[in-house]
């Protein structure tokens, strides 16, 4: 844990077996609340989004090149809220992927009133592909704005995505290491494991 507000902000790399890296998943305490009433929703500090750039930055110095990336919050951005709006408005700078917001508590995307600067950040440095929030108990869409996809989920849903996604890095590495090692006519049986 890094020494900036929140509990837990995390990087966790993805390296391959020669070390490199081939993805960084980014977890960002959003905080709880304000404390300036109920649902005054805190949000992720402009120290956390210095921290945020400051490994973006690092790790594509490190790599020679910009480190794709994935973020993961609970309290959505202020950007969710939009592209959702937006995307009901048949805005054409929103792309649809899957899903639908039902949420009905207060807004139906509910983010903090305070702007968080992670957003234009994550557009600036390149990094970012895909955000993930959860919060909202009855959403669970996936809209692609300004270049980054915003995919809210419903419990569980959450943790199985980020699950399939490493699983799929995963399998798709593990695949194009035994089509090169037959390819250069090695022997079809691949020691994977030891």
């Amino acid at each position: 844990q890094p020494e900036i507000t929140g509990r837990n902000n995390q990087l966790i790399e993805l390296r391959g077996a020669d070390g490199s890296l081939t993805a960084a998943l980014f977890l960002i305490d959003s905080n709880a609340y304000t404390g300036e009433g109920v649902n005054a929703y805190d949000y992720i500090h402009d120290d956390q989004v210095e921290w945020y750039a400051d490994q973006v930055r690092r790790l594509s110095a490190e790599e020679g090149h910009t480190v794709p990336s994935m973020a993961f919050f609970h309290i959505p951005l202020q950007q969710c809220r939009e592209a959702y709006q937006l995307y009901e408005a048949g805005d054409p700078s929103v792309a649809y992927f899957f899903g639908e917001n039902n949420e009905k508590m207060i807004d139906v995307v509910c983010c903090s009133d305070y702007p968080s600067k992670l957003f234009d950040v994550m557009k600036e440095l390149g990094s970012t592909k895909a955000a993930f929030c959860g919060h909202d108990h009855y959403n669970n869409m996936s809209l692609e704005y300004q270049g980054i996809r915003i995919i809210s989920g419903i419990n569980g849903f959450f943790l199985l995505l980020v699950l399939s996604l490493i699983l799929c890095r995963f399998l798709h590495r593990l695949l194009d290491i035994v089509i090169r090692h037959i390819g250069s006519g090695g022997d079809s049986n691949v020691l994977l494991f030891t």
